[in-house]
């Protein structure tokens, strides 16, 4: 769906297939970016073999029609799409626009995409490389000078790069080195851009810019970090699910890579990049229990800390040598999402469960926006923070259960949230805002 500037519904569509003789029907959309002219790349998940793929007029575009599988075996296994809009919406013939799906015989979905440079990365989870039948192998892209991993085994992420045309320049899993007994698995949950050549994108990538991930892994002793730049003592590698930052150059090759975490549960679930810092945030647990490793914490005097909070947490780094500026804390099972605005005040958007402490609220101006807990199961909060220094809080949610999804900042005029929202009494917070725009009370 596309909302113009004053929150008008300008266009809106269904997209997916009608089903499938393996499976059930069921396609997920769960990545979203634009290019410069606001053409609109979506990546996600599908089940049906019918999705409607749209080959490029670009001889030279990748393109996969249909889901690759064996006759016996998994079959109900999802694939990952990456479809391509022009800036109305429409689906029309041509380079602009273009459908394709991306995997193998095991499942693969995106997570997340993000445009730089003439190029769409696309992020999620892994397939298969099936050196006995090719045919059924996720279609991995080796470039030279890049990273690329030849082998897959165990549950695994990857990493996929079009041109703006559609031609594919490279694709790799993300995976442990070497061969590991048990349950093995890395998720590659979120990606995002940097940029430090100035404003403003030019047709090819300039030296200091690149693409950042974030996820966690399991039992993963081999995951592919480096030892230079990131100033985490041991890596921080525990026995249970460990969030981590990796952040490729401009040759798409690994420059800095580390565990973000302690000896307990961490996970990343977004990474936000402004300039010269990535954010990374997610669940942390390593507070938990007296652990052997600690969660990394660092700040400065004056600077907001909490060790000894819930559950979520936000991870400052700096992405040219990789070193960790700001670790905290905070309140909420998790921060599902953050984002910046033009001027670096960062805006957090997580989930909270009822009976889970109390959320920590500075004080602020009355104008702002305020809600106290009003549910009785979970409810979203949005928390900002300036200069590392805690700003502004609040829970939004109805009386039933509300989950955060992701939040988007514009210039440094509004922000936006999406996410679950639960209809019970009729309690959700709507508001109709601006005369003509979009506004609906049920869902």
């Amino acid at each position: 769906m596309h909302l113009n500037k004053n929150t008008v519904r300008e266009w809106a569509t269904y997209y997916g297939g009608t089903g499938s003789s393996f499976y059930r029907s069921a396609d997920y959309g769960t990545g979203i970016d634009f290019d410069t002219l606001e053409n609109v790349f979506v990546g996600g998940y599908t089940y049906s073999d019918s999705i409607p793929t749209l080959s490029s007029s670009n001889p030279s575009a990748y393109f996969q029609s249909k889901m690759k599988y064996p006759t016996t075996g998994s079959t109900n296994q999802a694939d990952a799409f990456l479809l391509k809009l022009d800036s109305t919406g429409n689906k029309l013939t041509g380079h602009a626009t273009w459908c394709t799906m991306l995997g193998g015989e095991r499942g693969e979905g995106i997570n997340d995409v993000r445009y730089l440079n003439g190029y769409i990365y696309a992020v999620g989870d892994g397939g298969k490389i099936n050196f006995t039948t090719p045919a059924y192998s996720t279609p991995y892209q080796f470039k030279s000078g890049a990273f690329n991993q030849d082998t897959a085994s165990g549950a695994h992420g990857s990493i996929y790069k079009f041109s703006d045309q559609c031609i594919y320049d490279w694709g790799t899993p993300f995976k442990q080195e070497g061969t590991h007994s048990g349950s093995v698995y890395i998720l590659i949950n979120a990606c995002d851009v940097y940029d430090l050549g100035g404003v403003g994108k030019s047709s090819s990538l300039p030296s200091n810019s690149g693409l950042v991930i974030t996820g966690y892994a399991a039992n993963s002793p081999d995951f592919p970090k480096t030892t230079a730049g990131a100033n985490l003592p041991s890596g921080g590698y525990g026995s249970g699910d460990e969030a981590y930052l990796t952040i490729f150059n401009s040759n798409d090759n690994i420059q800095y890579s580390t565990f973000i975490g302690g000896s307990d549960q961490d996970r990343g679930y977004d990474v936000f990049c402004h300039g010269a810092k990535a954010y990374v945030v997610g669940h942390g647990g390593s507070f938990l229990s007296n652990p052997t490793v600690k969660f990394p914490f660092k700040y400065a005097p004056g600077e907001y800390i909490d060790t000894t909070g819930s559950h979520s947490f936000i991870s400052e780094f700096n992405v040219t040598d990789g070193l960790l500026k700001w670790s905290t804390l905070y309140d909420g099972d998790m921060f599902n999402s953050v984002c910046t605005d033009i001027n670096g005040m960062v805006y957090l958007h997580g989930t909270f469960t009822n009976g889970n402490g109390s959320l920590t609220v500075p004080t602020f101006p009355s104008t702002l926006y305020s809600q106290s807990f009003t549910g009785t199961q979970q409810e979203t909060f949005v928390t900002s923070f300036s200069n590392r220094v805690l700003k502004w809080s609040t829970f939004f949610g109805g009386s039933g259960q509300d989950q955060a999804q992701a939040i988007s900042a514009y210039r440094d005029k509004d922000i936006y949230v999406v996410g679950k929202g639960s209809y019970a009494s009729n309690t959700f917070p709507t508001f109709p805002g601006t005369t003509g725009g979009y506004f609906s009370t049920t869902g």
